[in-house]
């Protein structure tokens, strides 16, 4: 159980709920309410509060009410590029922030890991507000315009000071540990 406060994502810092582990619990504030939801394997409870917390709204919405998991541009409070996740619904008061990151891998597992736990489809949104679906479930190049692991080396490394793995690996013929 994770309990996080989405309005760090809209002020561009990192947020993640984890879709392997639920239920997971975010807060987030939407114009004068706030929204309390917790995310479980059938759908979202929310409570919506007034900014006096007078008032208050209990909801429930199943899986299949939302359009998709959503994936969009966005910018940190650095000015870096990133990506945010969310589950996307028609009354745009309650969509559900997920995740907000710059690793194209972790946002491309948990964005595939969201949509298949509430078999949503996958979606694009563009700064126009256009959505589009992703059909083939391509990497995330389209957002960055450039390779995920572009930087990355290209070896691979596998250390282990002082202790026996026990394995043995073997590439092309030639014993690489073991």
């Amino acid at each position: 159980m994770a309990t996080q406060w989405a309005n760090r994502a809209k002020a561009g810092l990192e947020l993640r709920l984890d879709p392997c582990h639920l239920p997971q619990y975010v807060s987030f504030d939407v114009q004068d309410k706030t929204i309390v939801c917790s995310l479980n394997e059938r759908g979202a409870a929310l409570k919506i509060e007034d900014e006096n917390g007078a008032s208050r709204v209990s909801r429930l919405v199943l899986a299949h009410q939302f359009k998709g998991v959503a994936a969009r541009a966005v910018v940190t409070s650095s000015g870096q590029k990133a990506v945010s996740l969310e589950l996307l619904h028609r009354n745009h008061d309650i969509c559900i922030p997920l995740l907000v990151s710059r690793d194209l891998d972790d946002v491309l597992l948990d964005w595939r890991l969201w949509a298949d736990t509430y078999d949503l489809p996958m979606l694009l949104l563009n700064d126009d507000g256009s959505v589009i679906p992703v059909k083939d479930r391509s990497p995330l190049e389209h957002f960055f315009g450039k390779h995920p692991h572009q930087h990355a080396k290209k070896n691979f490394s596998l250390r282990c000071r002082g202790c026996s793995l026990g394995i043995r690996l073997v590439i092309n013929n030639q014993v690489m540990l073991g």
